[in-house]
């Protein structure tokens, strides 16, 4: 049985599981369908994310047709 409201898995959930603060952010995110742009960055340089793992993520969001905003 497969529980239909559990948010979708990402990629790299291994590594995104790393920090607290950037899974509750993705979570938010998916249920929000936008995320801050400055926001998302400063938590994954704290879990010294590098810039092409970053932009990977930027990716994986907008194929999930979740918004980055600028503020």
């Amino acid at each position: 049985m497969t529980d239909e409201t559990a948010p979708p898995q990402y990629t790299q959930t291994a590594q995104y599981a790393q920090s607290e603060e950037l899974q509750q952010l993705l979570e938010a995110a998916e249920t929000n369908g936008f995320v801050d742009k400055r926001e998302l960055t400063d938590v994954a340089e704290a879990v010294e994310f590098e810039a092409h793992e970053i932009e990977a993520l930027f990716r994986e969001l907008e194929e999930r047709t979740i918004e980055i905003i600028e503020p």
